[in-house]
């Protein structure tokens, strides 16, 4: 399902890009909230649907929200090459807007979402405008997951410059400049991996986009059970850890061994203190395995640094 690409009078138009792989209870729910949003009027607003299941899955949800009415045209695409970083360069090569946006398929938009990201974007001149991602829990989390803080992420006062560390496709604005900023698009190396989010914002800024904050433009991702463990907040710091040190071969492919020596050094310090606060605290103690795994992560990133500059199989990452 394709519209045309043409040209509209409007101050500025959009592509609203979701990516999605076999959750389509999830898809449905992100497409009826992005329905309601308000004061668009101005804007021309296209939505692409990119689905990396060859199987075509995500189809009957497009398809079930069309027919009943829906306020904006949207595009389904089936990207056959699995990995987010193939599906998102898919949604690169289909969108027509002066500016993009980018929400996953297991978050929902406040009502005022894509509104406050324009009106951060205009009021900064911005490249980029990033916004808040909270988590909405399938079910009430553990007082030591809440404690420790895994979900919660770092937010700032409206309009404040912010780095590429901040930046995610989570939720954000960006204009058709900053990909070729970015080198052409998302490294698909990093489809197995994820992170290939953070490395399109890292090369952007280095090559001069700016990146701002808009604090209004809400997200909510859905958190499943599975995800509220210390097994996955390990698992993720581990990964974290490795794409550190991947995005940061991209201008110094020998970083891994001083990276390594960091991390053994931080490895050693907190397993050190470790039973000391796992006696004065769980959610405290549970931070410092979380980070002790990113060290890992750290130490071992010399094979990640071998495949950045080389090339390896990619599978569907979801997180």
């Amino acid at each position: 399902m394709r519209m045309d690409c043409t040209e509209t009078t409007v101050l500025k138009s959009i592509t609203v890009a979701i990516c999605t792989f076999r959750r389509p209870d999830g898809l449905k729910r992100l497409l009826l909230e992005f329905g309601q949003q308000k004061d668009l009027s101005s804007y021309s607003v296209r939505m692409v649907v990119v689905d990396n299941d060859p199987e075509a899955t995500a189809r009957p949800v497009v398809e079930e929200v069309l027919s009943r009415g829906y306020p904006y045209p949207v595009d389904y695409f089936v990207e056959m090459h699995p990995g987010v970083a193939h599906a998102r360069n898919r949604c690169l090569a289909e969108s027509c807007g002066d500016y993009m946006a980018f929400i996953d398929d297991d978050e929902i938009p406040t009502e005022a979402w894509l509104a406050e990201l324009i009106k951060s974007q205009i009021a900064t001149q911005a490249d980029v405008v990033c916004g808040p991602v909270l988590p909405k829990f399938d079910s009430p989390p553990p007082d030591w997951v809440l404690e420790a803080q895994f979900f919660e992420r770092k937010r700032h006062p409206d309009n404040t410059r912010i780095t590429w560390l901040d930046s995610r496709t989570g939720n954000v604005l960006f204009s058709r400049e900053v990909v070729d900023l970015a080198g052409g698009g998302f490294d698909e190396r990093f489809s197995a991996s994820g992170a290939e989010d953070a490395l399109f914002f890292y090369r952007a800024e280095r090559r001069g986009a700016s990146i701002y904050w808009a604090d209004q433009a809400c997200v909510y991702e859905y958190i499943p059970d599975s995800r509220v463990s210390l097994k996955w907040f390990a698992r993720r710091a581990y990964k974290g850890g490795q794409n550190w040190v991947r995005i940061r071969a991209e201008s110094n492919r020998y970083i891994w061994l001083p990276m390594a020596l960091r991390g053994l050094g931080a490895l050693i310090a907190a397993a050190i203190v470790f039973v000391p606060v796992l006696l004065v605290s769980r959610a405290h103690a549970s931070r410092l395995a979380v980070r002790m795994a990113g060290d890992v992560g750290k130490m071992t990133a010399w094979k990640a640094s071998t495949q950045v500059h080389g090339s390896y199989a990619c599978r569907h990452y979801t997180g």
